[in-house]
Protein backbone atom coordinates (compact mmCIF):
# COMPACT_ATOMS: atom_id res chain seq x y z
CA UNK A 1 0.00 0.00 0.00
CA UNK A 2 3.15 2.39 1.22
CA UNK A 3 4.92 1.30 -2.10
CA UNK A 4 1.44 1.89 -4.17
CA UNK A 5 0.81 5.45 -2.65
CA UNK A 6 4.19 6.54 -3.55
CA UNK A 7 4.46 5.44 -7.22
CA UNK A 8 0.92 7.19 -7.49
CA UNK A 9 2.02 10.38 -6.15
CA UNK A 10 5.27 10.13 -8.78
CA UNK A 11 2.70 9.60 -11.69
CA UNK A 12 4.78 5.89 -11.86
CA UNK A 13 1.40 4.59 -12.75
CA UNK A 14 2.01 1.32 -14.13
CA UNK A 15 3.96 0.64 -10.81
CA UNK A 16 1.36 1.96 -8.76
CA UNK A 17 -1.47 -0.46 -10.27
CA UNK A 18 1.20 -3.26 -10.11
CA UNK A 19 1.98 -2.66 -6.00
CA UNK A 20 -1.89 -1.71 -5.50
CA UNK A 21 -3.07 -4.95 -7.58
CA UNK A 22 -0.55 -7.26 -5.29
CA UNK A 23 -1.58 -5.62 -1.93
CA UNK A 24 -5.63 -6.38 -2.63
CA UNK A 25 -4.41 -10.36 -4.02
CA UNK A 26 -2.97 -10.27 0.06
CA UNK A 27 -5.99 -9.30 2.08
CA UNK A 28 -7.21 -12.67 1.85
CA UNK A 29 -4.99 -13.87 3.74
CA UNK A 30 -6.08 -11.87 6.50
CA UNK A 31 -7.80 -13.11 9.52
CA UNK A 32 -9.56 -10.31 10.93
CA UNK A 33 -12.40 -9.11 8.88
CA UNK A 34 -12.76 -5.77 10.12
CA UNK A 35 -8.93 -5.27 9.13
CA UNK A 36 -9.76 -6.66 5.93
CA UNK A 37 -12.66 -4.69 4.70
CA UNK A 38 -10.95 -1.34 5.90
CA UNK A 39 -7.64 -1.88 4.09
CA UNK A 40 -9.24 -3.21 1.39
CA UNK A 41 -11.61 -0.11 0.77
CA UNK A 42 -8.24 2.15 1.44
CA UNK A 43 -6.48 -0.19 -1.37
CA UNK A 44 -9.75 0.57 -3.77
CA UNK A 45 -9.93 3.90 -3.44
CA UNK A 46 -5.93 4.11 -3.59
CA UNK A 47 -6.17 2.26 -7.24
CA UNK A 48 -8.87 3.89 -8.31
CA UNK A 49 -7.15 6.81 -9.66
CA UNK A 50 -4.81 5.43 -11.00
CA UNK A 51 -7.22 3.21 -13.21
CA UNK A 52 -8.67 6.68 -14.20
CA UNK A 53 -5.63 7.68 -15.79
CA UNK A 54 -4.46 4.56 -17.07
CA UNK A 55 -8.17 3.47 -18.56
CA UNK A 56 -10.33 6.34 -18.47
CA UNK A 57 -12.86 7.48 -16.66
CA UNK A 58 -15.13 5.94 -19.23
CA UNK A 59 -13.87 2.63 -19.07
CA UNK A 60 -15.29 -0.88 -18.20
CA UNK A 61 -12.57 -1.48 -15.48
CA UNK A 62 -12.93 2.00 -13.83
CA UNK A 63 -17.00 1.86 -13.50
CA UNK A 64 -17.01 -2.15 -12.14
CA UNK A 65 -13.69 -0.78 -9.83
CA UNK A 66 -16.00 1.93 -8.36
CA UNK A 67 -19.27 -0.06 -8.30
CA UNK A 68 -17.03 -2.64 -5.75
CA UNK A 69 -15.56 0.19 -3.61
CA UNK A 70 -19.27 2.03 -2.92
CA UNK A 71 -20.52 -1.85 -2.42
CA UNK A 72 -17.71 -2.28 0.64
CA UNK A 73 -18.99 1.35 1.96
CA UNK A 74 -22.29 -0.04 2.41
CA UNK A 75 -20.95 -2.94 5.24
CA UNK A 76 -19.18 -0.24 6.98
CA UNK A 77 -19.85 3.22 9.11
CA UNK A 78 -19.47 6.33 7.15
CA UNK A 79 -16.22 7.91 6.83
CA UNK A 80 -13.82 9.88 4.50
CA UNK A 81 -12.98 6.95 2.73
CA UNK A 82 -16.66 6.08 1.86
CA UNK A 83 -16.84 9.85 0.17
CA UNK A 84 -14.19 9.25 -2.04
CA UNK A 85 -15.62 5.95 -2.76
CA UNK A 86 -18.34 7.62 -4.04
CA UNK A 87 -17.21 10.81 -5.35
CA UNK A 88 -15.49 8.18 -7.65
CA UNK A 89 -18.78 6.98 -8.59
CA UNK A 90 -20.04 10.03 -9.22
CA UNK A 91 -16.94 10.59 -11.71
CA UNK A 92 -17.53 7.06 -13.90
CA UNK A 93 -21.33 7.98 -14.20
CA UNK A 94 -21.42 11.45 -14.86
CA UNK A 95 -21.53 10.96 -18.46
CA UNK A 96 -23.90 8.15 -18.86
CA UNK A 97 -26.79 9.94 -16.76
CA UNK A 98 -28.91 12.00 -17.82
CA UNK A 99 -28.52 14.18 -15.20
CA UNK A 100 -24.82 14.02 -15.71
CA UNK A 101 -24.34 12.10 -11.92
CA UNK A 102 -26.77 14.92 -10.09
CA UNK A 103 -27.83 12.34 -7.41
CA UNK A 104 -24.43 11.28 -6.90
CA UNK A 105 -23.68 14.83 -6.08
CA UNK A 106 -26.30 15.77 -3.85
CA UNK A 107 -25.31 12.77 -1.78
CA UNK A 108 -21.55 13.66 -1.30
CA UNK A 109 -22.53 16.70 -0.39
CA UNK A 110 -25.16 15.79 2.43
CA UNK A 111 -22.39 12.95 3.68
CA UNK A 112 -19.63 15.79 3.68
CA UNK A 113 -22.42 18.33 6.12
CA UNK A 114 -22.75 15.01 8.31
CA UNK A 115 -18.86 14.30 8.79
CA UNK A 116 -18.31 17.88 8.92
CA UNK A 117 -14.82 18.42 7.14
CA UNK A 118 -14.27 21.04 4.91
CA UNK A 119 -11.80 19.05 2.37
CA UNK A 120 -15.15 17.04 1.64
CA UNK A 121 -17.23 20.21 1.64
CA UNK A 122 -15.03 21.32 -1.18
CA UNK A 123 -14.78 18.44 -3.02
CA UNK A 124 -18.50 17.92 -2.89
CA UNK A 125 -18.98 21.68 -4.32
CA UNK A 126 -16.34 20.39 -7.00
CA UNK A 127 -18.72 17.77 -8.36
CA UNK A 128 -21.53 20.03 -8.45
CA UNK A 129 -20.11 22.76 -10.27
CA UNK A 130 -19.52 20.39 -13.23
CA UNK A 131 -22.44 18.71 -13.00
CA UNK A 132 -24.38 21.91 -13.51
CA UNK A 133 -22.01 23.17 -16.12
CA UNK A 134 -22.69 20.28 -17.74
CA UNK A 135 -26.56 20.64 -17.41
CA UNK A 136 -26.18 24.15 -18.92
CA UNK A 137 -27.04 25.29 -15.23
CA UNK A 138 -24.67 27.99 -15.17
CA UNK A 139 -26.03 30.37 -11.84
CA UNK A 140 -25.53 27.05 -9.69
CA UNK A 141 -22.46 25.88 -11.21
CA UNK A 142 -20.59 29.77 -10.14
CA UNK A 143 -22.81 29.49 -7.01
CA UNK A 144 -21.02 26.14 -6.15
CA UNK A 145 -17.59 27.47 -7.12
CA UNK A 146 -17.65 30.52 -5.09
CA UNK A 147 -18.93 28.09 -2.23
CA UNK A 148 -16.37 25.41 -2.71
CA UNK A 149 -13.45 27.91 -3.01
CA UNK A 150 -14.72 30.08 -0.08
CA UNK A 151 -13.27 27.04 2.49
CA UNK A 152 -10.65 25.73 0.01
CA UNK A 153 -6.64 26.17 1.39
CA UNK A 154 -3.70 24.71 -0.54
CA UNK A 155 -1.96 23.55 2.85
CA UNK A 156 -5.03 21.48 3.83
CA UNK A 157 -6.21 20.24 0.20
CA UNK A 158 -3.44 20.40 -2.17
CA UNK A 159 -2.20 16.73 -1.54
CA UNK A 160 -5.69 15.38 -2.35
CA UNK A 161 -5.97 16.54 -5.88
CA UNK A 162 -4.79 12.66 -6.57
CA UNK A 163 -8.17 11.11 -5.07
CA UNK A 164 -10.76 13.85 -6.24
CA UNK A 165 -10.37 13.92 -10.27
CA UNK A 166 -6.43 14.19 -10.10
CA UNK A 167 -6.58 17.97 -10.13
CA UNK A 168 -6.36 20.90 -7.74
CA UNK A 169 -9.85 22.19 -7.08
CA UNK A 170 -8.95 25.76 -7.51
CA UNK A 171 -7.49 25.08 -10.99
CA UNK A 172 -10.65 23.17 -11.90
CA UNK A 173 -13.09 26.22 -10.41
CA UNK A 174 -10.73 28.93 -11.89
CA UNK A 175 -11.17 26.91 -15.43
CA UNK A 176 -15.22 26.45 -15.27
CA UNK A 177 -15.80 29.63 -14.14
CA UNK A 178 -13.60 31.14 -16.77
CA UNK A 179 -16.01 29.28 -19.04
CA UNK A 180 -19.32 30.48 -17.11
CA UNK A 181 -18.11 34.12 -17.40
CA UNK A 182 -17.29 33.97 -21.29
CA UNK A 183 -20.68 31.89 -21.78
CA UNK A 184 -22.69 35.06 -19.56
CA UNK A 185 -20.74 37.62 -21.76
CA UNK A 186 -17.93 38.83 -20.05
CA UNK A 187 -14.87 38.64 -22.47
CA UNK A 188 -12.77 40.36 -20.18
CA UNK A 189 -13.47 38.44 -17.14
CA UNK A 190 -13.04 34.99 -18.52
CA UNK A 191 -9.83 35.64 -19.94
CA UNK A 192 -8.64 36.66 -16.62
CA UNK A 193 -9.80 33.89 -14.65
CA UNK A 194 -8.86 31.70 -17.49
CA UNK A 195 -5.13 33.89 -16.75
CA UNK A 196 -5.42 33.00 -12.93
CA UNK A 197 -6.40 29.35 -13.60
CA UNK A 198 -3.16 29.03 -15.84
CA UNK A 199 -1.00 30.56 -13.46
CA UNK A 200 -2.21 28.96 -9.80
CA UNK A 201 -1.61 25.49 -11.88
CA UNK A 202 1.95 26.44 -12.78
CA UNK A 203 2.91 27.92 -8.94
CA UNK A 204 1.56 24.53 -7.39
CA UNK A 205 3.85 22.46 -10.01
CA UNK A 206 1.31 19.64 -10.23
CA UNK A 207 1.41 18.02 -13.87
CA UNK A 208 -1.99 16.74 -14.01
CA UNK A 209 -3.68 20.57 -13.08
CA UNK A 210 -1.14 22.12 -15.43
CA UNK A 211 -2.79 19.74 -18.09
CA UNK A 212 -5.92 20.39 -16.73
CA UNK A 213 -5.37 24.67 -16.96
CA UNK A 214 -4.02 24.13 -20.33
CA UNK A 215 -7.23 22.00 -21.40
CA UNK A 216 -10.10 24.45 -19.90
CA UNK A 217 -7.83 27.39 -21.24
CA UNK A 218 -7.70 25.41 -24.96
CA UNK A 219 -11.59 25.52 -24.54
CA UNK A 220 -12.16 28.90 -23.73
CA UNK A 221 -9.83 30.03 -26.30
CA UNK A 222 -11.61 27.42 -28.76
CA UNK A 223 -14.80 29.35 -27.59
CA UNK A 224 -14.18 33.11 -28.16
Amino acid sequence: LKAGKKAARQFALIEARSHLSRGLECLDTLDDQARQKSLRLEFLITLGPVLLALEGSGSEVARRHYRDAVALCSEMPESVEHFTALWGQWLVTKDSQDDHGLVWADKLLQLSEKLEDSELSLQAHHCHWVTYFHLGNFGQAHHHICEGLQVYDYEHHGENAANYGGHDARVCGDGFLAHILWFQGDDDAALEKGEECYNWAHAIEHPASLLHALELNTLLHQFR
